[in-house]
């Protein structure tokens, strides 16, 4: 099979390799084998679209990473998606320990739902106006 991309499209490619790359990855002791050897393959490509000043060949390393450049470039977007995902899981799991406390049993699947989806906009209100300003952990 043969895919043809022009250089802008491949440049994208690269970002969605890296982004996709750091989140399967980045939290990892070990990474997965499996998405290294396409990121590998994909960062081949670079310096024949020359985009060397995104991804270099590292010799003592034995293999292609992404320039100081490149990853400054992507931080924003990194720091974005940690921030969304970080207000997205606090809402979502605050939001469980109070239906798990309230209690479920005897509740409908839809019931559940609605709950669940009433609680998470509450602390979506809260975290909307005054951050973490009033979160408190009690003892």
């Amino acid at each position: 099979m043969k895919i043809n991309f022009t250089k802008k499209q491949f440049e994208t490619l690269i970002e969605l390799v890296y982004a996709g790359h750091w989140i399967l990855n980045s939290h990892r002791n070990e990474e997965i084998k499996k998405y290294n050897e396409v990121e590998q393959l994909i960062y081949s490509f670079a310096k024949p679209f020359g985009l060397e000043h995104f991804i270099e060949f590292d010799k003592r390393l034995d293999g292609y990473y992404p320039t100081l450049e490149f990853e400054d470039s992507m931080e924003e977007l990194i720091a974005e998606y940690d921030d969304r995902a970080f207000w997205d899981e606090l809402v979502d799991r605050l939001a469980l320990r109070d239906l798990t406390k309230e209690g479920i049993e005897g509740k409908s699947n839809e019931e559940i739902m609605e709950r669940r989806i009433e609680l998470k906009e509450k602390y979506e209100i809260e975290f909307e106006k005054h951050h973490l300003n009033r979160l408190k952990i009690e003892k």
